[in-house]
Formats: structure tokens, C-alpha cells, sequence
């Protein structure tokens, strides 16, 4: 009897696995279809046994099925990645560190391998691209420093005009790198190579610059001090054993010799602007002047009328 209650237990927990019915509900349902009768000397405790283990197995076998289906979309994802990652094997050649995916994407857009891979969890195939470009950026960051390791070690100097070729035959000799991986290394070679030299001209132009300023400002302090009307040809003597000025050669001192005296003309000239427009400014100084102009000329009327008069007299 218990086995029979069980049996036909079983197909109702079925009918809906979210929601399970309770023990009364399953009890009459099942009374009503005539399987177990109640004065038969099942106890509401053997029913309550076989209740609790109908909800065991249905609740295992409703979880072995969300299993094998959550397993089962796990490998057909697992593929549809190992599919995608075969595709991206099959480009890599084609690939450099700088590649983006808006220049790969147009290649595989209609691809089995990519479709399959859109909607489903996990990673996409864009994450997937950089990952590989990633993983092919530190390849070739390793192989240049190996290179530029050898170099050092050998003596072999690069520079921005040096061969392809001849790179290739020292890379050959001295590293193991993939040659499909050189054209991509030379060329960043070359950009490290003029980036130097970029920053080298650099350094020396504001080296340059300071030994322009320190011998400027010793040309301020010469003495005698130079003036408006100073002239190379006649002050070059003296100037030319400066110590500033032996750093410099003499084209750009001579640019700054004439900068100093067009400098020290201006301030002539502002200084003779200024001192005109301070006596314009005083009308003391005017009438000081009149006054004392007019004081000379009574006096030597005085003195003219004193002469006539004395020469009469005598």
C-alpha cells in the first residue's frame, strides 16, 4: 500500500516542480482516485513518510535535470568560445599590438563562429580579440627587450636609417624571435630611435639657450659698459675672451650682441622720452627760469643806466 501511494504520488509532484502541493491536498487528491483506502491501516504518519520521501526524489530529479541542462549550455557556450578562439588563432598572423576591433570586426561579422557567440554568457567576442591582442603585445614586448638586451651586450647601435634587413640578420643570430613579429619590433624600434633623438636635439637646444642668456647678461656687465653706438667690429676684441664667450660660436653671439645693443638703445631712448616729459611737466622749473632770465636782463639795465649816467658825470 505504501509503495502504491507513493507511485501515484509521484506523477502530481511532477505537474508543477516551482510548486509543491501540500501533504492534505496530495492525500485526498489521491483518496479520491480510489487508490488507498483510508480504513486499509495506513496512518497519517506512513503518509507522512511517503510524502517527505516523494518530495526527496522529485526535488533530486527535478535537480538532475536543471543539471544536465545548465551543463548542456555550458558546452555548446564552451564550443561556440573554443570555435570564436580558433578563428582568432587563424587572424592572428594578422595581427599587431596597435589592431583594433572596429579593423577586425568587418572580416568575421557574418562568421558562423561569431554569431553563435552572440547572447551568450560569459566572455564576448570583442573582450575575447583584446585579450588575444593583449596577450600578443606582451609576446612582442618581450621579444624587443630580448633584442635590445643583444644589442647592448654586442655593440650594435640602432639608429633611424638602419636596414630591415640587416636588423632581421642580427635578431636571427642573437634571439629567438617569431619572424612573422620583426616588422612590427623595427618599426617601434624606429619610433624609440627618433623619439631620442627628439629628445636629444631638445636637451641641446635648451643648453644652447642658457649659454645664450648667460652671455647675454654678461654683456650687460661689461665694463666699460657698452653703448647705443657700440659696434662688433670694434668691441669683438674685447668680447672674445669671454669665457661665455668661447661656448658659442660667433654668428649666434653676434645675434645676441646686436639684441643687447638694441636694448640698450631703447632704454636711451625711453630715458630721454621720460626726462623731456618730467621738464614739461614742471611748471616751477618754467618759472624759475622767466624769473631768473628777467632778473639777468633788470640787472643789466641797471647797470647800463648806472654806466650812462657815471659816463655824463665824468
Amino acid at each position: 500500500l505504501l509503495e502504491k501511494f507513493g507511485d501515484q504520488m509521484m506523477p502530481i509532484l511532477h505537474l508543477n516542480p516551482e510548486k509543491r502541493m501540500p501533504m492534505d491536498i496530495l492525500y485526498f487528491g489521491v483518496r479520491d482516485k480510489d487508490t488507498v483506502d483510508p480504513e486499509s491501516g495506513l496512518s497519517m504518519l506512513d503518509l507522512l513518510d511517503i510524502y517527505e520521501h516523494a518530495i526527496t526524489d522529485a526535488e533530486r530529479l527535478e535537480s538532475d535535470r536543471r543539471k544536465h541542462k545548465k551543463d548542456k549550455v555550458y558546452r555548446q557556450q564552451r564550443q561556440a568560445r573554443d570555435a570564436f578562439r580558433q578563428l582568432l588563432n587563424e587572424h592572428v598572423k594578422e595581427f599587431t599590438p596597435s589592431t583594433t576591433w572596429s579593423e577586425f570586426y568587418p572580416q568575421i561579422k557574418h562568421h558562423t563562429a561569431y554569431t553563435e557567440m552572440l547572447g551568450q554568457s560569459g566572455s564576448t567576442p570583442q573582450e575575447m580579440f583584446w585579450d588575444a591582442i593583449e596577450e600578443l603585445s606582451d609576446e612582442m614586448y618581450n621579444e624587443r627587450k630580448q633584442l635590445e638586451s643583444a644589442m647592448r651586450s654586442h655593440n650594435f647601435h640602432m639608429h633611424v636609417d638602419t636596414a630591415f634587413d640587416k636588423v632581421c640578420e642580427f635578431a636571427q643570430s642573437h634571439c629567438k624571435i617569431d619572424a612573422k613579429h620583426m616588422d612590427y619590433i623595427y618599426e617601434q624600434l624606429v619610433i624609440k630611435c627618433k623619439r631620442r633623438e627628439e629628445e636629444d636635439d631638445e636637451r641641446k637646444q635648451r643648453h644652447k639657450r642658457r649659454l645664450l642668456d648667460t652671455f647675454k647678461y654678461a654683456l650687460y656687465d661689461l665694463c666699460p659698459e657698452l653703448t647705443p653706438d657700440s659696434k662688433w667690429d670694434t668691441e669683438c676684441a674685447r668680447i672674445s675672451r669671454m669665457a661665455e664667450y668661447k661656448a658659442l660660436d660667433e654668428n649666434a653671439c653676434r645675434e645676441v650682441f646686436d639684441q643687447v645693443i638694441e636694448r640698450t638703445k631703447e632704454r636711451a631712448e625711453r630715458k630721454r622720452r621720460d626726462s623731456g616729459s618730467k621738464r614739461e611737466r614742471s611748471p616751477d622749473a618754467g618759472a624759475a627760469d622767466k624769473r631768473s632770465k628777467h632778473g639777468v636782463d633788470k640787472c643789466e639795465d641797471r647797470g647800463s643806466s648806472d654806466l650812462e649816467e657815471g659816463e655824463m658825470v665824468g
